[in-house]
């Protein structure tokens, strides 16, 4: 794809003429290419069995004129058919329609090998793992293309600068995307019965399903990851698929709501994973809430780079927080812990950190004084960050929130 840019335009009048992008001011132009050139990899993608295939070579996304980003046009099938699509480039700025999927790249076993594959428009093929292909036979329509951004498909993740520059995305593409699609894996006894029961409920019927139904549904992986604090924060409105059924998640807030007032009220809090835990506001943003908090609250949550612990809280932040973190996958885990505690001390005066320091800490080079927030602390350090955004001076903010109408 061609680009001519001026160094000194900030292209503040961009407009589209067909497949062209213009500004107006410098006169700079976004020319598509045509028949982009695809390159040969191996004779198989790796950890996929079969006859000779071609990877899907990613084009580069732009980001001179706007937010590029790369939609996947799931096609329609049964639920066994081959997984087929389309990847095109859009610009968040143009507000595109589409749905963003919220899944876990391992599944429940924490298997994340690339198993499986989709066959792009071109004839190549993007590996990905069981999960991913799950979630995305279950999000097919069966007689309707579907338009996703899903993050396996739509980044590249060999390349680093790509990933960084999606990341810092995140708040943009879930908060655009109109509805945010959660697959939470395979159907059991347990979220069958717990689906059901919130169907019934809707009804006026009553039903049956016990804490220990919820403790076990309540092990699934997304339910601990970090990053779906933002999916669900951020969106404008979320279904959430397991197995065969769905439904839509303030359904499901609203239910373990009435779960919580009908079991007992501490205990079923003990089991509650933190994405409950936490309530949007008008703005989709957290207001005056302090990075610190967020560590402390999201501390139980995994994720399987260190350094998105922090990376996925940062769209949760208000705008207006000037915080010096820039998304950088080249920048190690201890650097970047040891600059949020720096910025905490210095900057903002939150001594209360060096309360969540664990040892021992298997990251080399970080200072005995810095927490490692891949660590979960044995006993709460002091009785108000046991439930840390229940304590904030934050009117709109509950250890429940999330649940509150």
């Amino acid at each position: 794809m061609a680009f001519a840019a001026s160094s000194r335009c900030h292209h503040p009048d961009v407009r589209n003429f067909g497949e062209i992008r213009c500004c107006l001011s410098c006169g700079s132009a976004r020319i598509p290419k045509v028949n982009w050139p695809l390159k040969q990899a191996d004779t198989h993608v790796t950890g996929i069995p079969g006859s000779p295939i071609t990877r899907y070579e990613h084009q580069p996304l732009h980001y001179e004129l706007g937010k590029e980003v790369r939609l996947v046009t799931l096609q329609p099938g049964e639920f066994d058919d081959d997984l087929c699509c389309e990847i095109s480039h859009k610009n968040l700025e143009d507000n595109p329609h589409y749905q963003a999927v919220s899944y876990t790249w391992a599944d429940q076993s924490g298997d994340a090998s690339l198993t499986k594959a989709v066959l792009c428009n071109n004839g190549g093929q993007i590996p990905i793992t069981e999960s991913c292909d799950g979630a995305l036979r279950r999000v097919r329509l069966r007689g309707l293309k579907r338009v996703l951004w899903i993050d396996m498909l739509s980044i590249d993740q060999q390349n680093i600068q790509e990933r960084n520059h999606q990341v810092s995305l995140m708040k943009e593409i879930y908060n655009n995307a109109t509805e945010v699609l959660v697959d939470l894996g395979e159907g059991s006894a347990e979220s069958d019965l717990i689906f059901s029961q919130n169907a019934n409920l809707d009804n006026g019927h009553e039903g049956s399903a016990s804490r220990e139904s919820f403790k076990a549904f309540f092990r699934r992986r997304w339910f601990h990851r970090v990053w779906v604090l933002q999916e669900i924060t951020l969106a404008q409105f979320a279904t959430v698929f397991c197995g065969r059924m769905s439904m839509n998640w303030g359904s499901l807030a609203s239910f373990m709501r009435r779960k919580r007032v009908e079991l007992e009220r501490d205990s079923f809090d003990n089991i509650l994973p933190t994405v409950f835990q936490l309530r949007t506001t008008f703005e989709k943003t957290w207001s005056h809430v302090r990075l610190l908090d967020l560590l402390v609250a999201s501390r139980t949550c995994q994720s399987t780079d260190p350094r998105d612990k922090v990376y996925a809280l940062l769209s949760l932040l208000d705008s207006r927080a000037s915080i010096p973190i820039a998304v950088d996958y080249s920048q190690a885990p201890s650097s970047l812990f040891l600059q949020i505690a720096l910025w905490c001390v210095n900057t903002r005066k939150d001594w209360d950190i060096l309360l969540h320091v664990c040892r021992p800490s298997s990251l080399p080079s970080l200072p005995s004084w810095v927490p490692d927030w891949t660590l979960l602390p044995s006993l709460p350090n002091i009785e108000p960050y046991i439930h840390p955004l229940g304590v904030c001076p934050l009117s709109n903010v509950t250890p429940f929130g999330l649940l509150q109408e």
